[in-house]
């Protein structure tokens, strides 16, 4: 097995749950309805420190019977990172089989987004989410079919750095009312793999010069927050009570910037209460013209990560609102900012 990397199957539209070695989604049709069967292996596969997992339980997302041209419905299932180190995670097929010509009348529509669980039937708890492929059973089965073809969302790409770090997937599918007369005793079975793969992209703040509002006492200045570490205790962490609360970072050079990481108080093993609720990060070429490039209003967690595409020399973040429930001070255990 490639030790730069691991996979986790999760099963969709299926109507029954087992314990096989592979992952099958299975349609058929008999007078116009179809219904679907799948297996499904062991809830996380792991290779190091990066691993995936679900929560569906080994269930079946969907279960189906009677179906016909028109009908729909709706199931979403949560994919969460325990592992450690930064990843990229897409998804794709692991298998298609077809018996007949159902894949072409069957669409799937799926979405990405931060709110819904497999528990919920309907789906009622999906907020909101980005479309992230939009199609044709047979269309995603011949061209999602590994990793570099693999289905994520370009605009905010889902690369965890933390333990508990999770995305919502949501599928719908549509029996066409076109489908013919032909669909009839005919069946179409899919599987699907999420799979993370580390990414070696630098964290261009390690052990560069930062700086920022006054802090709370000498051991807490802005060094701890780009020291490489967050687990040495509660002076391994910049902390400002200042007015204007923020910290400032010299990339050295103007660097090409993907994404940034910020461990709060709760990655330090401090309550959760004193993660930073509200802020934004900027960046400049000369520390003097800034462009606002992350807002993030309402974390509540731990580790925030950020995807972007921008340039530049110095990185700024700015509090917002402090904590969860007051403005007192801002705690960030480490601030990465990685290179694409």
């Amino acid at each position: 097995m490639d030790k730069t990397r691991a996979r986790r199957t999760v099963t969709v539209l299926s109507i029954a749950a087992g314990l096989a070695v592979s992952c099958a989604l299975v349609w058929s049709t008999t007078s116009a309805a179809f219904s679907g069967y799948s297996t499904n292996p062991g809830n996380t596969f792991a290779t190091g420190t990066i691993s995936l997992g679900d929560d569906d339980s080994n269930g079946a997302l969907f279960s189906v019977s009677g179906l016909a041209p028109g009908d729909t419905g709706s199931r979403c299932v949560r994919v969460t990172y325990t592992g450690d180190a930064r990843s990229d995670v897409r998804f794709y097929t692991t298998a298609a089989t077809y018996s007949g010509s159902l894949g072409p009348y069957l669409d799937l529509v799926v979405s990405e987004g931060s709110a819904g669980t497999y528990a919920n039937s309907t789906c009622s708890d999906w907020t909101t989410g980005t479309q992230i492929y939009s199609g044709t059973l047979s269309g995603f089965a011949s061209a999602k079919t590994d990793y570099s073809s693999g289905v994520y969302n370009s605009a905010d790409r889902w690369s965890p750095v933390a333990n508990g770090q999770y995305r919502v997937y949501k599928f719908d599918y549509t029996l066409q009312l076109s489908a013919p007369n032909s669909t009839q005793s005919t069946s179409a079975g899919i599987g699907f793999t999420w799979e993370a793969r580390s990414n070696s992209a630098p964290n261009l703040a390690l052990n560069r010069t930062a700086t920022g509002s006054s802090a709370c006492n000498a051991s807490q200045d802005w060094t701890k927050a780009v020291n490489g570490t967050f687990n040495g205790g509660v002076n391994d962490k910049f902390c400002t009570g200042a007015v204007t609360k923020y910290l400032q970072v010299d990339l050295g050079s103007s660097q090409t910037i993907a994404g940034f990481a910020i461990r709060h108080a709760g990655a330090g093993g401090e309550l959760a209460s004193y993660d930073t609720r509200d802020y934004d990060i900027a960046v400049s070429p000369d520390g003097s013209a800034w462009t606002t490039v992350v807002q993030a209003r309402g974390n509540t967690a731990n580790v925030s990560s950020h995807t972007v595409a921008t340039t530049g020399r110095y990185v700024k973040l700015t509090s917002v609102y402090a904590e969860q429930s007051a403005d007192s001070a801002m705690r960030i255990y480490e601030f990465e900012v990685y290179g694409s």
